[in-house]
């Protein structure tokens, strides 16, 4: 299925040939696929044709908070959860800002790969602190801006910079 964005005079049309396609090849699909929407979502991200925004779900950016929150709470990070979080904030971010914004989550990715899983290696250091934090943030309150994120590897944390 392609997604497809036309103006409000084609629209009932180009909804009409993936339909009637499907519908000759005898190809079964999900009629919720088809919207038919100024607010369509895909993929879990909201286009907003009125005010042409993209939007995470509240339903995903409320998922994201309570897996950050339980995270710093409990001072820890093991690979397998980084992984996961990592999998999530990276689709958000590249849906959103593209490569750009995917930056920030390098020290989470890090961790995601680590292989020393001994003494205190999966206690948060400063740099997954922080990207934590500032992820926390960006899904809480984050508000719309033009920037870009850059990591210099020789040092611990992403640099970024916005015009708000």
């Amino acid at each position: 299925m392609t997604y497809g964005f036309e103006t409000e005079l084609i629209a009932p049309l180009a909804k009409l040939v993936p339909e009637t396609i499907h519908w000759l090849s005898g190809a079964s699909f999900d009629q919720k696929k088809l919207q038919l929407s100024s607010l369509p979502v895909v993929l879990g991200v909201t286009f907003n044709l009125e005010d042409f925004l993209m939007e995470i779900k509240e339903e995903r950016k409320r998922e994201l908070i309570e897996s950050i929150d339980a995270i710093l709470e409990s001072g820890a990070l093991d690979p397998g959860t980084a992984g996961k979080l990592n999998g999530k904030l990276m689709f958000g971010a590249s849906q959103l800002w593209g490569k750009v914004g995917r930056a920030f989550f390098r020290p989470i990715s890090e961790r995601q790969y680590s292989k020393d899983l001994s003494g205190d290696r999966m206690d948060l250091n400063e740099a997954l602190k922080r990207s934590l934090i500032y992820c926390l943030k960006e899904a809480e309150s984050g508000r719309d801006r033009v920037g870009a994120v850059m990591f210099d590897r020789r040092g611990l944390s992403p640099k970024q910079f916005t015009g708000r």
